[in-house]
């Protein structure tokens, strides 16, 4: 089983909307820092982030290795529009993921 390296774009028009997500693992784990909730109907839920994808990258910041306070400041410190570049488990048939703008 492979991984895919997707790259998502997170846009909100001002900070109190939330981006609907929650994070886990990272520095001080076993396992890496990623999103370990999406809440339904939430920005995150319609770019395309799912339970279990590793949180790579936020904006410039490389943030794999780092702890979840860590990477909440990260997301804070990146904006109301930013890149986070994950990585996802994928089968041997592939995955085709697409977005649709709301």
């Amino acid at each position: 089983m492979g991984k895919d390296t997707i790259t998502v774009t997170l846009s909100r028009e001002d900070t109190s909307d939330t981006w609907g997500f929650r994070l886990s693992g990272g520095q001080g784990t076993t396992k890496p820092l990623s999103i370990s909730q999406v809440d339904p109907d939430s920005l995150a839920a319609k770019v395309g982030l799912l339970p279990g994808d590793v949180i790579v990258s936020v904006g410039d910041r490389n943030v794999k290795d780092i702890s979840v306070s860590q990477g909440e400041d990260a997301i804070r410190e990146a904006g109301n529009k930013f890149q986070m570049v994950i990585e996802r488990g994928s089968d041997d048939r592939g995955r085709k993921i697409s977005f649709e703008k709301s």
